[in-house]
């Protein structure tokens, strides 16, 4: 059954959100839940390579669900073909798993991602963004001091270029600092 969910317009332009209590539904396992857009190069190099990575370089099986918004963010068979390809990854349309009065366009960007965690079909989730890279097997995330005390481990999204990628690294992949950055937007 869908998830009864509803995004409403209040009359000072504000937006009320109904969303059922968790207990109302049957979660289970750890997993990686992503919300990513079918469409967006950017973001799918990053996708693909980092859900490469995750089966291929950490050797970890860790279920993954992918998330996207309508039609028009649908992954194209081939790249559906190549994911799915990697073993145990699902792709779902958001839409198919909530019901809602909300227009795609009111769902999509960075709303997405509590959406995702909405639909997913984990009880334990490493939210990860599409354009992220595991530098570690993501279930060792589970395993932290601050995930086992709060349930929960945050990292900053968007800091400063070069604040952690090494200028020797970058020079020597042959992209160069400033061409990176410019790449990057000044951000990592």
């Amino acid at each position: 059954s869908k998830i009864p969910f509803k995004i409403s317009k209040t009359d000072n332009n504000d937006y009320t959100i109904n969303v059922p209590s968790y207990d109302d539904f049957n979660f289970a396992g750890k997993g990686i839940v992503i919300a990513a857009s079918g469409n967006r190069y950017r973001y799918l190099t990053g996708l693909y390579s980092n859900l490469y990575v995750i089966r291929k370089y950490h050797k970890s099986n860790i279920p993954i669900e992918i998330f996207y918004i309508g039609k028009s963010e649908e992954f194209s068979i081939i790249l559906k073909n190549l994911i799915l390809a990697l073993g145990n990854i699902t792709i779902h349309n958001i839409l198919d798993r909530i019901d809602t009065t909300s227009s795609e366009e009111e769902l999509r960007g960075y709303q997405t991602k509590p959406l995702a965690v909405l639909c997913s079909s984990f009880k334990e989730i490493v939210l990860l963004d599409a354009d992220a890279l595991s530098f570690i097997d993501p279930q060792y995330l589970f395993l932290t001091e601050g995930y086992e005390k709060s349930g929960m481990v945050l990292f900053k999204d968007y800091v400063d270029c070069m604040s952690f990628i090494n200028k020797d690294f970058i020079e020597t992949i042959g992209i160069g600092v400033d061409k990176y950055c410019e790449y990057t937007n000044d951000f990592e």
